[in-house]
């Protein structure tokens, strides 16, 4: 009877090990299928973000080539309305040329109204430039009528580097010349600035900074 018991006691726990081997060995294998699970979903969630990343690359290339389109389309429709309108450009600068006469005062009112004011000198590159546009005197943006002798532009900057003719300024027969033509005839390119007077009628010469 001992060894009965001893036998189905042994049996028993051949069976229970047996079995607990069985259910370890059916864990690890849902851990694995889990493990590999986990895997192939963090791999699809990887795929997608950079699925979604290059889609948001590329829509934001796009968007920036259509924003540089428009940009230029909107620099061939000004570029094309200042030409119609008879402006130059030059250096990031728009210069008109009248084909009218007025007082250097009148003239102003003139470049004010078309959102520019008389031209104003910085270089010898700009005043080389201009020398070709115009066959004949006309006003620049520079006088001393408000201090005698104290050369100003326009945009309120005090004059550095004159481009005068061959003695000027002179204010010749003590006549009030306050402000500045640039006179081509027969004037080099660059000697061709003269005092006279105001009231004179002149063609003009207007200037406005824009960047293309």
């Amino acid at each position: 009877l001992i060894g009965d018991n001893q036998n189905s006691s042994a049996e028993i726990y051949s069976a229970m090990t047996e079995e607990r081997d069985q259910l370890q060995a059916e864990r690890d294998q849902v851990q694995d299928r889990y493990s590999a699970m986990t895997e192939e979903r963090d791999q699809l969630q990887a795929e997608r973000d950079q699925s979604q990343a290059r889609h948001s690359a590329m829509t934001e290339e796009r968007d920036q080539l259509q924003a540089e389109r428009e940009h230029l389309r909107a620099n061939l429709s000004f570029i094309s309305q200042q030409i119609q309108q008879g402006w130059v450009y030059f250096s990031s600068s728009w210069y008109f040329i009248s084909t009218a006469k007025k007082t250097w005062e009148d003239s102003r009112r003139d470049c004010v109204g078309r959102t520019a004011d008389l031209l104003v000198i910085n270089s010898l590159e700009e005043q080389v430039f201009i020398h070709g546009l115009k066959k004949e005197g006309f006003w620049i943006g520079l006088t001393d009528k408000y201090q005698e002798g104290k050369w100003m532009w326009v945009d309120g900057t005090e004059l550095t580097t004159g481009f005068w003719e061959s003695g000027q300024p002179n204010s010749d027969g003590g006549i009030e010349e306050d402000c500045v033509a640039k006179w081509l005839k027969p004037s080099s390119q660059k000697k061709s600035w003269h005092d006279v007077s105001c009231n004179e009628l002149l063609f003009w010469m207007c200037e406005k900074m824009l960047q293309l």
